[in-house]
């Protein structure tokens, strides 16, 4: 089982929103920004408008396994950021998915002989 590397300092979170291209859906919007290492390290937000803190922590959780079941396919070598919007606590692991897919394809990060 792969371990996933995060972003966990203010700075790193900072730079990928500043310098990062955004692609957004109803519930997530994903920051991406090429880094020089081989790895992509992952940052996941979640505001309080999506509610109270055992909705945050349910929405964080389905968006770390679908980031880490698609990471594989995915290209390498950049920072993202997944911002879970404000009606996203209307997610399941289906909707998310999909959404997640379809910011991947967007961002042109999902390898083409996948999906």
């Amino acid at each position: 089982m792969s371990q996933i590397v995060t972003l966990k300092k203010n700075y790193q979170f900072r730079r990928v929103f500043r310098y990062g291209q955004s692609y957004a859906t109803k519930y997530i919007v994903l920051f991406v920004l090429e880094n020089s290492l081989n790895i992509n390290r992952v940052g996941f937000s979640v505001g309080k408008k999506v509610g109270n803190s055992v909705t945050r922590n349910r929405v964080k959780r389905l968006l770390r396994e679908v980031y880490r079941l698609n990471n594989p396919n995915m290209m390498q070598g950049y920072d993202l950021i997944l911002l879970a919007r404000f009606r996203a606590d209307e997610l399941d692991y289906h909707k998310c998915q999909r959404e997640f897919i379809r910011l991947t394809k967007k961002s042109k990060l999902l390898q083409k002989n996948v999906i």
